[in-house]
């Protein structure tokens, strides 16, 4: 009962009452780990998460999910040759996984070695296609490509698929974000931080610092980066004068306010919304 229990409150993403559940639940069941390897790993508390792995892995050295939480252990603490070795041991469980397949794609994709994280997902999409995993993963390599329009229509697919996935908000309120589509990222940011406040409250917050109306000058700079607008601007300074002298002089006002705002308005919107 306990078992079933922790499995329905890590769903709805409440990861303290599924480990007070598991109080007491069988220690030679690898699940009483595996599920509190999963709590924790919600918790971000990755060193315990891997202890807890472990003990089930003394138990069932073949359970697959256990080896596909241990490399996701591993990556979040940088160790990302062990990471791979553990997603690797998993595959080797079960080849046609895939999730595991999709895991595989993202940790590769991470050191940049995108042709092969393309054709681990090709893989994943002939085992299952319509896997939400899957469809997040091929989100977040398109988004990594810099191809925004692919990745916002695997985020559609993977929002239509499950209208409650929190990676699926977040990444469409990044996509929204670049493209200037400031109501709809905060609204995006928002959900994917009420549907998992550990996941993404963070980034949420920022969402709503980035995009809040005071900012909404600076969106030139968090578009498109604060080096080219600089460059921009000192171009401007040095090619008016020889054009329009007029021009030129109320530029360099304007200019040296916007560089002043660009400094003073993040901190003091961070601290109106604190």
């Amino acid at each position: 009962m306990s078992i079933e229990r922790a499995i329905a409150l890590l769903q709805i993403q409440r990861p303290q009452e599924a480990l007070t559940a598991l109080t007491g639940s069988d220690p030679e069941d690898w699940r009483t780990w595996y599920l509190r390897a999963m709590a924790m790993a919600s918790l971000e508390q990755w060193k315990e998460t891997e202890r807890l792995v472990r003990n089930g892995l003394a138990i069932a050295p073949m359970e697959d999910e256990l080896l596909s939480l241990l490399s996701t252990c591993r990556a979040e603490q940088g160790d990302l040759a062990g990471a791979e070795a553990a997603i690797l041991d998993a595959l080797r469980i079960d080849a046609s996984n895939a999730q595991h397949l999709s895991q595989y794609a993202l940790l590769v994709g991470r050191v940049g070695q995108l042709d092969k994280a393309e054709a681990l997902l090709a893989r994943a999409s002939e085992e299952d296609a319509g896997d939400g995993t899957v469809l997040r993963a091929r989100a977040l390599l398109e988004y990594a490509r810099g191809n925004g329009k692919l990745a916002e229509l695997r985020t559609r697919e993977l929002l239509s698929l499950n209208p409650e996935d929190p990676y699926g908000h977040h990444l469409t309120a990044r996509l929204a974000e670049d493209r200037g589509s400031l109501f709809a990222a905060r609204r995006h940011a928002v959900d994917a931080a009420h549907l998992d406040a550990e996941g993404f409250g963070g980034s949420a917050r920022e969402t709503l610092v980035r995009t809040h109306w005071l900012l909404w000058p600076l969106w030139p700079v968090q578009r498109f980066g604060a080096v080219p607008i600089w460059l921009f601007g000192v171009a401007m300074l040095f090619l008016l004068p020889r054009i329009h002298r007029p021009t030129a002089f109320w530029f360099t006002w304007i200019w040296l306010g916007y560089v002043i705002y660009s400094w003073v308005a993040p901190p003091l919107v961070r601290r109106l919304m604190r």
